[in-house]
């Protein structure tokens, strides 16, 4: 509704022929896939576009720092970080970007990006199906938790936050008397045993439904990308892609047994 809408209410300002959807979505995706971050004075970080800097490339241990706007000699300032042999290429860090963002924003995905995540949205507690819900949501909102979480790979232990949120979530009534003697701290220890395997379980779920929705497995992607003649460029940059997100399932199942054997070695626990 912004076009035509703005060349209506000001066609002056806005005339028809230079202000159209088509127009505007280009001007988006050039700032979008262009725009690096500057230093204002201040310590003010601006996203903006730099014609000529905008073609270095990215690298997450790039050379060169965040350029920084001399307000008075009204020019940018490139500082190397590190030393830069002649015809090296000079690499800026766009920042903490998973492939996703590398994937979606400039085309491309690291081969080992140690930002990659993959994002986990939990459902909040349902009032109509779940008794305790209302008091499931204080206590949520009591210990700040999202229900928006994040799985990354290379971990050996999952999030305190993402683990109190299921314990949260998951509770039943028996859990609570169980858990009354000794309070609840859901961010430090389990609740008891049986809620601690039910958010194991939910785990496991998120783990082998995500896989499930792959074509491929992370084998047969090994595979795909050891024929460099055939698949290259973008096709290679979205099974590197998806790679890094299986091997993070995978990383995540890892860690979901592991717990599952403390949990059934564990003495006493929730008792």
């Amino acid at each position: 509704s912004l076009f035509p809408a703005l060349s209506t209410a000001f066609p002056t300002v806005f005339k028809a022929e230079d202000f159209t959807y088509a127009l505007f979505l280009w001007a988006r995706l050039i700032f979008d896939t262009r725009c690096i971050t500057v230093k204002f004075p201040g310590s003010r970080d601006v996203t903006c576009l730099v014609p000529w800097a905008d073609m270095c490339n990215h690298h997450a241990n790039a050379q060169v720092s965040k350029p920084l706007l001399d307000d008075d000699a009204k020019h940018l300032v490139f500082s190397s970080i590190a030393s830069i042999p002649k015809g090296a290429q000079v690499y800026l860090n766009y920042g903490p970007l998973d492939n996703t963002q590398l994937l979606l924003y400039y085309g491309y995905a690291v081969e080992k990006n140690d930002y990659e995540t993959i994002g986990v949205l939990l459902e909040g507690p349902d009032e109509e199906d779940d008794p305790l819900a209302s008091m499931k949501a204080l206590m949520m909102a009591h210990c700040n938790l999202p229900t928006q979480h994040m799985l990354r790979g290379q971990e050996t232990s999952f999030s305190p936050r993402l683990l109190a949120t299921l314990r949260i979530l998951l509770l039943e009534k028996t859990h609570l008397e169980a858990a009354a003697a000794q309070g609840i701290e859901p961010e430090v220890r389990a609740i008891n045993a049986e809620n601690e395997h039910a958010v194991l379980a939910a785990l496991t779920g998120v783990v082998d439904s995500s896989l499930e929705a792959f074509s491929t497995s992370i084998e047969e992607d090994e595979e795909l990308l050891l024929d460099e003649q055939s698949i290259r460029g973008f096709l290679r940059c979205v099974i590197i892609y998806r790679r890094g997100l299986k091997r993070i399932l995978l990383d995540t199942r890892s860690i979901i047994e592991e717990m599952t054997r403390n949990l059934v070695a564990s003495a006493g626990l929730g008792k």
